[in-house]
C-alpha cells in the first residue's frame, strides 16, 4: 500500500500534476508529498539505521508496556468529516510540527534542496516552505493534515483513485483564491461553479475538475484531475455515514495507542475486492509454472479485513504501533493461533546479545499452506523424498519430524567483542514434543547415511549431554543436542556450554536496566533486536576487510552507532488480528528524524 502511494500516486499522480496538470507548484502538492513522504519514512527507517529488517516483525506495545512516556491521544476530530466509505486515511500533527521533524528550511527538505525552488516561488508568489508564507496564504499550521481516498482501482493501462488532501485553514478564501490563480494559469478558460454544497474548478469540456470541500475549519482538494471523484465528493460534503462510526475503524483504533505525529487506518477488505483482476494477473505472473490455483492465493487475501498504525517521533526515538485484522473463520488466523514461544535458552545466556530473533507458526496449517502452494512438480519430487526417507533411513518425515517440531524458532548472536571471521557466536534452538524420538529420528539417519555424510559427524559429551558435531568442508563445525524440549544448535563448543547450563534468572536479561525492554523480549510473542554497540563492537573487527573493499579508506561506523540504542520489533496475535510494532531507541539530543539526518551525513 504504501508503495503505490510512493510509486503510483505521487510518482505517477502527483509529480506529472507539477509539470503539466494544474501547474501545482504550490502548498498544495508539497504537501500531500511532505505527508506522504512521512508515511514511507517511517516504514523505512532500515535505510538509515542499516540491519536488514522486516516490516512483518515489528513491536508490539501494550498500553501498560510503553517505551517511553507518551499519553494516548483522542482520535483526531478530522476523522468526523470523513465519510464511512474510506477506504484510506493518513492523517499528521500539525503542519508546523511537520515542518519541524523533517527539517523543512527555506530551502530544502530533509537536507535536499528543492528544485526548482525559484520558479515555484515566482508562479506561487510565496515560498510554501516558509511557515510565515503558510500562514499568510490562510492556512492554520498548527492543525492536523493529511489526505484520504477510496475508489483504488489497479489497472495495467491506468490506475485510478478519488484521492483528497485536507488542510487546516483559518482564512479558506485566500487558500481558495491561491487555488484558483493556480488553476488559471494552466487554462484560460475555467469555469467556476456549486455543487451539492461544494466548489468545483473545471475545464469547459469538464474533462478535468478540482473539488474544494469546506468542512469545519478544513478545506478538502481533490487533487487528481484524472479521476472524477464526485461520487466521493458529495459524501465527503454530506458525510451522513461517518468513518469513526464504521465497525472496522473501531475495531482498529481500539488496539492502537494513538500518536499526533502520525495515525493510518486503511480498509484492505474492500481495496482488495475491488482490485481482485489486478492482483490475481500479478499472482499468475510471479508463481512458477505449474503452481497451484491462484485461488488459494486469492482466498488467504481475501481474509484481511483491515489495518491500521501510529507513530510518535516527536522525542529521540522512533515507536511505531500497528495492527491487522482477520476475519474470524479466516485460513490465515489459523496459521497463528495458539502460538508457544520457548526464550529460555535464547535469554540465559549471559553474554550481551548482539541480534536476537524469535518466530512461531501453528505447524500443522502452515505445513498444509506450503503444501497447498506448492507447484505440481516440487510436489511430485516431494512425494519422492518422502518415499526415500522411508525406504533408505526409515524415517517418515511427516511423522517423525515435521510433527514432532512445536513451531518456535531462535537465533541468537553474542558478544561482538569476540566475532570474527572464524567465530559466529551463533545459536539455534527449535521447539520440539518428543526429544526421545528426535534423538531415534537422528540415530537412524545417521545409521544409513553415505559414508561420505558419516565421515562428517561424530558424537561427543558437552556436559551430561550427548551431542553431535558435524564438520562443514573441515573448518566449520556445527554442534547439536536437544535440552528442555529444544533443539539445540550452536557453531562452538563454548556456546554450547553456556546454552546447555544458561538459566534466564542468571542471563543477561536480569542485567537490562530497561525493565519494559526486558519484559518485551521475555513475552510470547515473535521478535527482532538488534543491539547497536554489539554490532559496533563486531564490526571494528573487520575494519580492516572493510577497509580494502572500500579502496583503504576507512570507515568509521562507531560515529553512527554510537548514537544508536537498540532496535526492536515484536509481533503478537491477539483475538482475530496481529498487533506489531517498530521501535528504535536512540542517544540523540533533537527530534529523530532530525537525528537521523544528522547520521545520514555521517555514513
Amino acid at each position: 500500500m504504501l508503495n503505490y502511494i510512493k510509486e503510483k500516486i505521487l510518482k505517477k499522480r502527483l509529480f506529472p500534476l507539477i509539470n503539466k496538470g494544474f501547474k501545482m507548484k504550490n502548498i498544495i502538492i508539497i504537501w500531500c508529498v511532505v505527508l506522504s513522504a512521512l508515511a514511507v519514512i517511517g516504514f523505512g527507517i532500515k535505510y538509515y539505521t542499516k540491519p536488514d529488517t522486516s516490516v512483518e516483525n515489528i513491536l508490539q506495545i501494550t498500553k501498560n508496556t510503553k517505551f517511553h512516556e507518551t499519553q494516548p491521544e483522542a482520535i483526531p476530530n478530522i476523522i468526523d468529516f470523513i465519510p464511512g466509505q474510506t477506504d484510506f486515511v493518513l492523517n499528521t500533527g500539525s503542519v508546523e510540527n511537520i515542518y519541524k521533524q523533517f527539517s523543512i528550511t527555506e530551502t530544502s527538505v530533509f537536507g535536499n534542496p528543492v528544485k526548482n525552488l525559484d520558479n515555484i516561488k515566482t508562479t506561487l508568489g510565496f515560498n510554501p516552505l516558509v511557515i510565515e508564507d503558510l500562514e499568510n496564504t490562510g492556512i492554520d499550521t498548527r492543525g492536523d493534515a493529511g489526505f484520504c481516498f477510496n475508489g483504488l482501482k489497479l489497472d495495467k493501462n491506468d490506475e485510478q483513485v478519488n484521492l483528497f488532501l485536507y488542510l487546516p485553514v483559518n482564512d479558506v478564501q485566500k487558500v481558495k483564491k491561491a487555488l484558483f490563480n493556480l488553476v488559471k494559469e494552466e487554462f484560460s478558460d475555467i469555469e467556476v461553479f456549486s455543487q451539492k454544497g461544494f466548489t468545483v474548478y473545471s475545464k469547459p469540456d469538464r474533462s478535468k475538475k478540482l473539488y474544494l470541500i469546506e468542512k469545519g475549519n478544513y478545506l478538502f482538494i481533490g487533487i487528481n484531475p484524472g479521476t472524477d471523484a464526485l461520487n466521493y465528493a458529495e459524501a465527503l460534503a454530506l458525510t451522513e455515514k461517518r468513518l469513526s462510526d464504521k465497525d472496522e475503524f473501531k475495531t482498529v483504533v481500539s488496539k492502537l495507542v494513538l500518536s499526533k505525529d502520525m495515525f493510518i487506518y486503511a480498509d484492505f477488505k474492500n481495496i482488495i475486492e475491488n482490485n481482485l483482476e489486478a492482483i490475481g494477473e500479478n499472482l499468475k505472473r510471479s508463481l512458477k509454472p505449474g503452481s497451484s490455483d491462484i485461488s488459494k492465493s486469492m482466498d488467504y487475501l481475501k481474509n484481511i479485513q483491515s489495518g491500521g498504525g501510529s507513530a510518535d517521533f516527536s522525542g529521540k526515538d522512533f515507536n511505531f504501533k500497528g495492527m491487522i485484522e482477520f476475519a474470524s473463520d479466516s485460513y490465515a488466523s489459523g496459521l497463528i493461533k495458539d502460538l508457544r514461544f520457548d526464550k529460555d535458552i535464547l535469554l540465559g545466556i549471559s553474554d550481551n546479545p548482539l541480534l536476537l530473533a524469535s518466530w512461531a507458526v501453528h505447524t500443522p496449517s502452515y505445513y498444509n499452506m506450503v503444501l497447498d502452494f506448492m507447484p505440481a512438480a516440487d510436489s511430485r519430487d516431494y512425494k519422492i523424498f518422502l518415499e526415500h526417507s522411508k525406504a533408505v533411513y526409515d524415517i517418515d518425515f511427516e511423522k517423525h519430524v515435521i510433527d514432532n517440531f512445536a513451531g518456535n524458532i531462535n537465533l541468537g548472536i553474542y558478544d561482538g567483542m569476540s566475532i570474527n571471521m572464524m567465530n559466529y557466536n551463533l545459536l539455534l534452538t527449535l521447539t520440539i514434543k518428543n526429544e526421545k524420538l528426535f534423538h531415534e529420528t537422528a540415530e537412524k539417519f545417521i545409521l544409513n547415511a553415505p559414508p561420505r555424510i558419516k565421515s562428517m559427524v561424530r558424537t561427543a559429551n558437552i556436559g551430561d549431554n550427548k551431542a553431535w558435531i558435524v564438520s562443514v568442508f573441515g573448518m566449520v563445525q556445527i554442534f547439536i543436542t536437544t535440552r528442555d524440549n529444544n533443539l539445540v544448535l550452536t557453531a562452538s563448543k563454548p556456546l554450547m556450554e553456556k546454552a546447555l547450563a544458561g538459566d534466564m534468572s542468571k542471563g543477561f536479561i536480569v542485567n537490562i536496566e530497561d525493565k519494559n525492554l526486558a519484559d518485551r523480549l521475555a513475552s510470547n510473542s515473535s521478535l527482532l533486536y538488534l543491539n547497536f554497540g554489539e554490532l559496533d563492537k563486531a564490526l571494528n573487527n573487520f575494519s580492516a576487510i572493510t577497509a580494502m573493499m572500500n579502496k583503504g579508506k576507512s570507515i568509521n561506523t562507531s560515529k553512527v552507532l554510537n548514537k544508536l540504542d537498540y532496535l526492536l520489533s515484536t509481533a503478537e496475535i491477539k483475538g482475530n488480528g496481529a498487533e506489531f510494532g517498530f521501535y528504535i531507541k536512540t542517544m540523540f539530543d533533537k527530534p529523530f528524524f532530525q537525528g537521523m539526518l544528522e547520521l545520514d551525513k555521517d555514513l
